[in-house]
Order: C-alpha cells, then structure tokens, then sequence
C-alpha cells in the first residue's frame, strides 16, 4: 500500500502522472495496489482509455455507474460529485486513468475539462495518469501542455512462480480447464523475455487452439509444437497512437535516442561485439557473454556522454545515414526536454554527465523505421530491415 498513501498524504499537487518502468504487467500491479485502497477515506475510480476508443459519452457512462448515477457531460459530473462529497466529506477520489498514450484519440476540450473540475475540488479529487511513456512525451501531442506532478515508479522483475500464478489466474477466468504441469510446458515453448501480459495472451490462444484440436497430452511435443509456432507467428505488429510524435523528431535527434536506447539496455563489455568493425549476426550468436541481469525487466541504466557518441557513430554506419559530423551532444539537452532521456548524475558532476534512456521500445522501434525511410531515401539505398532486437543483449540469441 506504499503507492496509496503516497497519494493520500501528498499535497503537493492534485494532478500526477506515474510513469511506470519495465513491463506493462506492472501496470497492472500498480492499478490493483491503488483500487485495493478502497475505503472509509479513499476511493478509486479506474479510466482504461484504451477501451473508450475516444468516446466521451462512454467515459461519462462508466464514471457515472461508479456512484450510481447517469454523467453525460463535465457539468452533471460536477453535480454528482457535489453529492458525492456531500455523503462522504471525508473521502478522497482518485480517478486513475490507465494508458497516458490514449489521451490524443479524445477531443482537447474534453480533457481540458475534465482535468479542470479535478483541480476545482482543492485536493479532494486526484487525476493520476498512467503509461509506459513520459507526460513530457504523452503532452507534446496536445493541443496546450497539462503540467504535471512526475512520479517514477519502478518493479522487480517477476519472478517465474508469480509469471505461472498471473498466467494461471488467466486460464481460469477463461474457462479453460488445464494444470499447472501443462501451462509451465506451455510456458517453457514460448519465447524468452516476454512480458508477462504478453506471454499470458500467448498461453490463452495457444490452449484454446489446442482444446479445438483436442491436444491434451504434453508429450505431443509436435503438436503443442506446431500450434505454439503458428501463435507466436501470428501476432499483430504492435501500433501506437503516439505515432505522430515521432514525426516531429529531427533526423539526428533520432538516431541518437535509438543509440541511447542501446546505451541503457546493453552492458557496456557488449558494445565492441554488436557494434565493433567485425560484428556479425554469428558472433552475437555464439559469442554471448554470460550477464546475469536482464536490462528489459530492473530497467534502463545509465551511461556516459562518452560511450553515447561511440555508439552513435557506429550505428550512422551500419544504418546507412548519411548525417554529416554534428556533435551528438548538441541533441542531448533537446531528448531531455521531450522526455525521452532523464539526467541521472548529481548536478555538480559536469565533468562526466550520465542519463539513461527512459522511452518504451515500441516508440523507439517506430523512430527506427521512419529514420530507416529518410536515411534510405538520401542514399538511394535498399531499405534494410534493421532489427533493434538483434542489437539488445536480452534479445540477440531468439532474432537468430
């Protein structure tokens, strides 16, 4: 309950955005720390904006049956909280609303009010936003900037007893009646280093397929074999509503936060294997150095100035770009103020300044391709298909 009566005691703000780190189950998480805080003082009303599609009436809608009344407009929910708070002047409202990223699918003016009757109620209701990506990054697709109280929470990573658990719990909900011995062998089939909400989304197609099929041994090894790849194969290319953000990046700009990207989610000792002169797809392969921590799921680390050029000029060269001799640094200070990076050295230290790359993979895969398009375009060169994820230590060994 830590996150809850940090909330519930903070008065520094009555709009914050959490901006979680790591793997989405922790989205999850967090969400279900914050309704369980449910209580004589404390109430929560939990928004997925990814489920409204952008309709208004729908979040009035739902909003509404949480105190038993019908909202179709800012100004009946104001009424309605008048109620509310009327019955319950001891209660804080926390409205959470999940998938910060979803915000540009909704109308400005509708957003515009609705954060306001918040900050009309001086501290009895509090709007927290929450999403894998920065507010910086989130508000730079409005139309006007909504500031922010930033909070940074980050999880261990899960462990695999929890991963069965969690993965189990969907297979209930589901209806589908199978063991923990089959969904462990089922798990043991899929890809490593997946997150935990994906990899759940896997197991429930991969044993509804399987119950169509009438597979129910796991000594069919062929058959769950076959019917996982066919799955795995299947899935969709992750799309991002965030994508005309990225539109706005300055060519160099880009490339640079790919290259910090790798900064952060790759050890420094790997640096010469991927992007020295003689690296190769075979020597990533064979040639992996044993590193116990996976980056993708404690999170981004921090890295030097220094070791952000290198990797920038190497990846100019294998990227075909064509981006003359500007100093990568120049783009540094411009990532920090989009949000992209975070300056994690104390403010004293100007000799050697360190940051960390905080933008989700998906994004930073996003800017790759549209680089990729400009950089090709310049040099009249095929468009390779350059995968991040045979350049990330987590990853190089399931891209080959």
């Amino acid at each position: 309950m830590e996150v809850v009566e940090r909330f519930a005691r903070d008065s520094s703000g009555i709009c914050f955005h959490l901006h979680v780190h790591g793997q989405k189950i922790h989205l999850d998480t967090l969400t279900d720390e914050l309704k369980d805080g449910n209580g004589d003082t404390l109430a929560a009303v939990t928004l997925h904006l990814r489920l409204f599609l952008g309709n208004e009436k729908e979040v009035f809608q739902f909003i509404g049956e949480h105190f038993g009344a019908q909202v179709s407009s800012v100004r009946v929910l104001d009424e309605v909280l008048n109620l509310y708070f009327g019955d319950n002047p001891k209660t804080t409202l926390l409205i959470l609303i999940r998938d910060a990223e979803e915000f540009n699918q909704f109308r400005f003016g509708f957003l515009k009010e609705l954060f306001f009757a918040c900050k009309e109620r001086k501290g009895k209701v509090k709007l927290i936003t929450m999403g894998c990506f920065p507010w910086k990054l989130i508000s730079d697709g409005l139309k006007e900037r909504f500031y922010h109280n930033i909070m940074h929470y980050k999880f261990e990573p899960m462990s695999t007893q929890m991963l069965e658990i969690y993965c189990m719990r969907g297979v209930t909900k589901n209806g589908l009646d199978y063991d923990i011995k089959t969904i462990r062998y089922v798990l043991s089939l899929l890809p490593k280093n997946l997150d935990p909400f994906v990899a759940q989304r896997f197991l429930i197609k991969i044993l509804q397929r399987a119950k169509i099929e009438d597979v129910t041994s796991i000594v069919k090894n062929d058959q769950w074999n076959s019917i996982v790849k066919r799955i795995v194969d299947s899935k969709p290319k992750a799309q991002l509503t965030a994508q005309p953000v990225y539109d706005k990046l300055p060519h160099i700009a880009a490339l640079t936060l790919i290259a910090s990207y790798f900064a952060s989610y790759n050890p420094p000792s790997t640096d010469k294997r991927y992007f020295g002169e003689k690296a190769s797809c075979k020597r990533r392969a064979t040639q992996r150095t044993v590193v116990r921590e996976n980056y993708h799921e404690t999170g981004p680390k921090p890295f030097t100035l220094e070791r952000l050029c290198s990797l920038y000029t190497s990846l100019k060269a294998a990227m075909i770009a064509e981006c003359g001799d500007i100093d990568v640094r120049v783009h540094v200070p411009f990532l920090l103020h989009r949000g992209h990076l975070e300056k994690v050295s104390d403010i004293h230290n100007v000799a050697i300044p360190k940051f960390r790359c905080v933008a989700p993979f998906d994004y930073v895969n996003l800017v790759k391709d549209e680089f990729l398009k400009h950089a090709t375009k310049k040099t009249n060169t095929k468009d390779d298909n350059f995968d991040l994820r045979q350049y990330l230590h987590d990853f190089a060994l399931e891209t080959q």
